[in-house]
């Protein structure tokens, strides 16, 4: 058995979700499972339908969908991935939330203390401190989303 993961995007418009492009992390060409499902982007398919049932609104989707396989040979001597369970589907991380940490140079090797004295020389009013605020925000969503904290 193997894990995999896939990078898809997808929308949903007039309650329809179209899938616009799919990144096989691990060059999994092709799958058989109960659902034949027989390439990664039926399987992509299949799982955002699994999890978007209703389409009222509109959305943009970005997920990175994990999921274990083992390897079968057919009668034929050719090899195929057999698919045992999705794992994981979460987001990823969005381009909105990595713009908020651009506007905090250097911090990528700051420690905490230089975090902090960023801070008590940065912020200065309340205005200064939704900007603050809000790129801290989206660091922690991108994080979330990136690193799966």
């Amino acid at each position: 058995m193997a894990q995999f993961t896939i990078d898809t995007t997808a929308t949903i418009t007039n309650g329809q979700l179209v899938v616009t492009a799919s990144w096989d992390n691990n060059s999994v060409a092709s799958f058989l499972d109960p659902n034949e499902i027989t390439t990664a982007q039926q399987l992509v398919e299949w799982v955002l339908n699994q999890q978007y049932t209703t389409r009222t609104t509109e959305a943009d989707i970005q997920k990175r969908i994990t999921f274990t396989a083992h390897q079968e040979t057919d009668p034929g001597g050719g090899v195929f991935w057999v698919l045992d369970s999705i794992d994981e589907v979460v987001n990823l991380p969005r381009d909105d939330a990595r713009a908020g940490i651009q506007g905090l140079p250097g911090w990528a090797t700051w420690t905490a203390q230089e975090a902090a004295d960023w801070i008590d020389i940065n912020v200065t009013d309340l205005a200064s401190a939704k900007v603050a605020l809000s790129n801290m925000a989206r660091m922690i969503v991108w994080l979330r989303d990136y690193v799966g904290v």
